[in-house]
């Protein structure tokens, strides 16, 4: 894309791949699931999406960006004329930052569009997913505890965009009541919210006997 002028349509077979086979895969989800929210996905994860761009979209503006970086070098090359270095370095930087604050304008602009679209649940949902992304960016530690599985990873991506995890009882185990995320969440009676508590009792043990000795901290 940054080499090559005119290169969008090159790039439809990997938007295709990435439509129709690793999104999906992804979320475990039939593609026609996907589909209507290729846009948002393809935002950064501070504008609610996945930072998975469409590559037709995106080939002019990178062409366009190297195209401008580069100018000063190319003149250099082709008229024989020395290139001074210092001001090339600045010129790029200074290209470099201009490119990535109009990308995040462009990618606002995006978002408050599909917004418009969206009943109000969804708005309140998406404004909130801007602001917990991290676990997406977050690169995946044993000693920090960052490591998830695929189906933790799948279950979190699908509740991230408010699609029900996969693979739900149809009944509490507990109360024996319809199950869906909410009432996983709110009753007394399942395992769930009792398996969470252990879960924060567990990593706070863990913190205290790192703190002090592991012979004085009890759960």
């Amino acid at each position: 894309q940054r080499v090559t002028s005119g290169a969008k349509d090159a790039f439809a077979p990997i938007e295709e791949a990435i439509a129709t086979e690793f999104l999906p895969a992804l979320f475990d989800m039939p593609p026609e699931e996907i589909a209507p929210h290729r846009a948002l996905l393809s935002l950064s994860v501070r504008r609610a999406g996945l930072g998975i761009p469409i590559p037709t979209d995106t080939a002019e503006r990178c062409h366009g960006t190297s195209l401008a970086s580069t100018r000063p070098l190319i003149d250099s090359l082709l008229s024989g004329e020395p290139l001074d270095l210092h001001n090339y370095l600045r010129m790029t930087g200074d290209k470099r930052r201009k490119a990535a604050a109009e990308r995040q304008e462009y990618e606002e602009e995006v978002f408050q569009a599909l917004l418009l679209l969206l009943p109000h649940s969804t708005k309140r949902r998406l404004n909130r997913v801007k602001e917990a992304g991290t676990w997406l960016s977050t690169m995946p530690n044993l000693l920090n505890g960052t490591v998830l599985t695929a189906e933790e990873f799948r279950d979190s991506l699908r509740l991230r965009y408010g699609f029900a995890p996969a693979r739900l009882p149809s009944h509490c185990d507990g109360c024996a009541s319809r199950f869906n995320v909410e009432h996983a969440l709110s009753c007394k009676k399942g395992g769930l919210v009792l398996l969470c508590h252990n879960d924060v009792a567990g990593e706070w043990h863990d913190l205290c006997a790192k703190a002090l000795t592991p012979s004085v901290v009890s759960n």
